[in-house]
C-alpha cells in the first residue's frame, strides 16, 4: 500500500468508526426504563452496547494515531515539493477534496489539474522509492 493510499484508507476507517460511535452514543443515551421485559435483560443489552461502543473508541483511537504517524511521513515526503503541487497533494488526500474542487482551488483546467497530478505522483514515488 503506497503512502498516499495509508492516508485514505485509515481517514475512511476512522470516519466509518466514528459514524459507528455516535449512532451508539445515541442508543446508550437512550432511556430504556420504559422497554418491557427482565430488568437484567435490559442490563444486559445496555451493558453489550457499552463494552461495543468501548471497542470501538479504542479502534478509533488506534486508527486515529496510525492516520497520523502516516500524515507526518506524507508531510516530510512532500517537503520537497514546490507549494502548488503540496497544496494539491494535500488537498486531495488530506482534505478529500474532489478534483473539480482542487481544480477551481489552484486555478486550472481539469485536464492539468490531473496532469500535475500525475507528475506530483511520480516524482514522490522516486522519493518514496529511495527512503
Amino acid at each position: 500500500m503506497t503512502i498516499l493510499e495509508e492516508v485514505l484508507y485509515f481517514h475512511d476507517k476512522m470516519q466509518e468508526t466514528e459514524d459507528k460511535l455516535k449512532e451508539l452514543t445515541e442508543i446508550t443515551s437512550t432511556d430504556y426504563s420504559n422497554i418491557g421485559g427482565r430488568s437484567s435483560n435490559k442490563n444486559s443489552r445496555v451493558e453489550r452496547l457499552v463494552v461495543i461502543k468501548s471497542d470501538l473508541t479504542e479502534k478509533y483511537l488506534d486508527c486515529s494515531m496510525r492516520y497520523y504517524t502516516v500524515v507526518k511521513k506524507l508531510e516530510e515526503i512532500i517537503s520537497v515539493l514546490d507549494p502548488l503541487e503540496r497544496m494539491l497533494i494535500r488537498a486531495r488526500y488530506l482534505d478529500c477534496l474532489h478534483w473539480d474542487e482542487i481544480a477551481d482551488l489552484i486555478g486550472f483546467s481539469l485536464a492539468h489539474t490531473h496532469r500535475l497530478h500525475r507528475k506530483i505522483l511520480s516524482k514522490i514515488s522516486i522519493k518514496d522509492k529511495t527512503d
